[in-house]
């Protein structure tokens, strides 16, 4: 178990806030291990299964998940996701949420990832549709997220000259900048 784990098993004192230790420790199944612990308490985090923020309020636990509200947040400023296509990469709760936010704004959402199967159990929970990571290069995208780890180590996880859609979000949260 990681530090952020560690600390999601002690209820600490009223009001305690664990955001940051779920966005900074760098390991996305914190989120999902936290959700376990918590009563959700918005529509993203019972539809995703992962929470990146804790409230623990005496001995109950609320959770939510803001990852994609900032993530819809910032893309408005560009683009109106509405009737657009967006890949998701990972599948992860990052994605999921990110995912859920666009499907709920009207985009056609994919989720690619490495393993299939955990795209397609993400997918069917925020009606999204799912695809193995191969499949990616042959995709028409309007926008593009990275919620995997790749690229956290500071190296490009996707070829710039190979990006041809709209928007491209990398939604890795260590280190800073992220390439």
């Amino acid at each position: 178990m990681t530090e952020a784990g560690r600390a999601l098993s002690k209820p600490r004192g009223a009001g305690f806030v664990a955001k940051n230790w779920l966005e900074n420790d760098g390991d996305p199944a914190d989120q999902e291990q936290a959700a376990a612990r918590c009563t959700p308490q918005d529509a993203v985090s019972t539809a995703c299964g992962a929470v990146n923020t804790v409230v623990v309020e005496a001995d109950r636990w609320k959770g939510y998940n803001t990852d994609g509200a900032g993530v819809l947040t910032r893309l408005r400023n560009r683009l109106d996701p509405r009737g657009k296509r967006a890949a998701i990469v990972g599948a992860g709760g990052t994605a999921r949420s990110i995912a859920f936010e666009l499907v709920g704004a009207g985009s056609e959402v994919t989720i690619f990832n490495r393993t299939v199967e955990r795209a397609r159990e993400g997918a069917q929970r925020i009606g999204a549709s799912a695809a193995p990571l191969t499949d990616l290069a042959g995709y028409a995208w309007d926008i593009l997220v990275n919620a995997t780890p790749q690229g956290g180590d500071g190296r490009r996880f996707f070829d710039p000259d190979g990006l041809r859609g709209r928007v491209v979000i990398d939604a890795v949260y260590s280190p800073r900048p992220t390439a």
